[in-house]
């Protein structure tokens, strides 16, 4: 009798053990989709057509594009303070700190391939100081210009500003480099709020 107690004990274990990892897998998963990060194509509710990222997987939409336009325009300075300290923040260049950094008027929209996702790319100059003990200190280059294009992202309806900068080209060029992963949207004079 009391071996036939151990086994039903044990199968309970592994039964409360297995429902255990399925509630985990499903908080998780939940959490990925409204991050926006889960694979291409799936979706919380199943839907393959939208990536969980509020962004259909075809063309962009008029009024998001028109919505998500008039959002950078309203909001673009305080985008752009958020992507300086953010690009500052990730020690790339390595050696080299942010001392300033431009951007430039025009906005370039995309739509990332794979997401569905909605982009802005803005091109910039960066001016760098070389970091006391970075190995970079007697590099005459540290203070030439660089032109660059700044990334932000529409997710959710809200733009981010990662910080991801993409260093030696500009928006078209970036559109041209990525071209297998981003499409350019035809968007008349490139302009926020156009």
């Amino acid at each position: 009798m009391v071996v036939g107690s151990w086994i039903w004990l044990a199968i309970s274990g592994v039964a409360l053990t297995v429902v255990g990892f399925v509630i985990s897998a499903v908080i998780v998963w939940q959490k990925m989709a409204r991050e926006g990060r889960l694979p291409a194509g799936r979706s919380a509710g199943g839907e393959a057509s939208r990536a969980g990222r509020g962004v259909p997987l075809g063309a962009v939409r008029p009024d998001e594009l028109r919505k998500a336009q008039t959002e950078f325009s309203r909001c673009r300075e305080h985008l752009e303070a958020r992507f300086v300290a953010a690009a500052a923040a990730s020690g790339k260049p390595r050696g080299l700190t942010w001392a300033d950094c431009d951007f430039e008027t025009p906005v370039m929209w995309a739509r990332d391939r794979t997401s569905g996702e909605l982009m802005g790319l803005v091109g910039l100059c960066v001016r760098f100081q070389a970091v006391e003990g970075g190995g970079m200190e007697n590099n005459p280059n540290v203070g030439t210009p660089r032109a660059a294009t700044a990334v932000f992202r529409w997710v959710n309806s809200e733009w981010l500003a990662e910080g991801r900068t993409l260093f030696n080209m500009d928006p078209r060029h970036a559109l041209t480099h990525f071209q297998a992963e981003w499409e350019p949207l035809d968007v008349p004079d490139g302009r926020a709020g156009a």
